[in-house]
């Protein structure tokens, strides 16, 4: 279903996925779908980012998609992901410094690489 928002602010969210098809200088496995979710800040713990993660799973589902991603360490989002079957594959240190968790969400008949833990970008 569409979720309204009744705040004066344009877009609340919004999830998106890209077929891995070239993994040179990335992280994310070829064959993965990479995962990027955005909530808007004054919009956190409100359950978007539960709607729009269970919406795109429930798509990747469907389609057999295997879903990439990568978050830093610090992020409360970590426990969404995890909650949606994510699981952490390697650390990395990302382009600020920091680490970060390469995630995947496997599925049955989702085929892939393993993660790289040498690609220079995040």
């Amino acid at each position: 279903g569409v979720q309204t928002c009744a705040l004066p602010i344009s877009v609340c969210g919004a999830v998106w996925v890209r077929h891995v098809t070239d993994a040179t200088g990335t992280y994310y496995p070829l064959g993965t779908h990479k995962l990027a979710i955005a909530v808007h800040p004054t919009l956190h713990a409100r359950g978007l980012g539960t709607t729009l993660m269970h919406c795109i799973c429930a798509h990747a589902d469907h389609a057999t998609w295997c879903l990439s991603l990568s978050v830093r360490a610090d992020n409360a989002a970590v426990r969404l992901y995890q909650r949606h079957g994510f699981v952490a594959e390697s650390t990395i240190t990302n382009r600020v410094g920091t680490p970060s968790s390469l995630m995947l969400r496997h599925q049955t008949g989702c085929c892939h690489q393993s993660m790289s833990k040498e690609s220079p970008h995040e």
